[in-house]
């Protein structure tokens, strides 16, 4: 089995992958990405996400750069720090604006095209990568405990507005995916994440275990059939927990993000620099594939 064969998890019910894949597109420097980064994504300036894909797009001419949203702050409220990022790109005639969600980052964007329509036909895709779509339980566990820290800055992770924990819960986002309509202008595609409790960062053993109880298939921090966008294209499902698939955190907490044999978490297909690069649309037998760059 190859690294991005064990970065990957196959369905039961997907078809074999083509042994002659379409080759990838060729780059097109007009293609613009905007990564808009999950909750307490500020607070932990040393794992930038989405490092490797970064630096993978720009050595191909795409114009790369990571929203600078609050960590700890409302999705209404980043969702404003998102519409300034998109006035403030500069897009030509023929150019096509990509926003990449990680996590929290998804309801974000959502958020901001719910609340900034001028701006949407600036937008072709949103791309989700283990997204909050629908919350996660364990916002909606532990926001009471948070509401004690909420409003306090810490160093190097001001407390914004506080509503971090509760722009994760399912009891705001289920409502508010309910009697809200996403654009219909805009293509959606969603790259889920699940793993095995062994091969999951020390760190997270606690809420794996909290919601596997739920439902055993998650990633550590939000169940898999809540990541995907309604309506979306279903790119595939990572092989990884809610960090490894887009943060380097295995080499700050050498220990933390590591599994309790000590193996290293992180899905290289999504992070290595000579394997990672975003979700390709196939026109072949499968409809679409994550493709690792050898």
């Amino acid at each position: 089995m190859g690294r991005c064969d064990a970065a990957l998890t196959r369905l039961a019910d997907e078809p074999p992958g083509r042994a002659d894949p379409s080759s990838l597109p060729t780059p097109d420097p007009r293609l613009h990405i905007l990564f808009v980064p999950g909750a307490f994504g500020e607070c932990f300036k040393e794992a930038t996400p989405f490092p490797a894909a970064m630096q993978h797009f720009s050595a191909l001419g795409y114009s790369v750069r990571v929203v600078g949203v609050s960590g700890r702050s409302s999705s209404a409220h980043n969702a404003a720090q998102i519409a300034k990022a998109i006035s403030a790109e500069t897009i030509a005639t023929g150019d096509k604006l990509v926003l990449v969600g990680y996590s929290k980052g998804v309801p974000d964007i959502f958020e901001f095209l719910a609340g900034y329509p001028e701006l949407v036909p600036r937008v072709n895709a949103v791309v989700s990568i283990a997204g909050a779509v629908n919350g996660s339980p364990i916002a909606d566990a532990y926001a009471s405990l948070y509401a004690l820290v909420s409003g306090i800055d810490l160093k190097g992770c001001a407390a914004g507005d506080g509503g971090v924990m509760s722009s994760l819960s399912r009891r705001q986002r289920l409502p508010w995916l309910a009697t809200h309509k996403l654009p219909t202008g805009v293509r959606y595609f969603s790259v889920g994440s699940f793993v095995r409790a062994e091969e999951t960062a020390r760190l997270m053993d606690f809420t794996k275990s909290s919601l596997s109880r739920a439902e055993p298939l998650n990633d550590g921090q939000t169940i898999f059939y809540d990541q995907l966008i309604p309506g979306s294209t279903l790119l595939g499902y990572a092989n990884g927990d809610h960090w490894a698939i887009v943060l380097p955190l295995q080499d700050k907490w050498a220990y933390w993000a590591r599994t309790e044999q000590g193996r290293d978490t992180r899905a290289t297909c999504f992070l290595k620099p000579s394997f990672f690069t975003l979700a390709k649309l196939c026109a072949k037998e499968r409809k679409v594939w994550i493709t690792c760059v050898r």
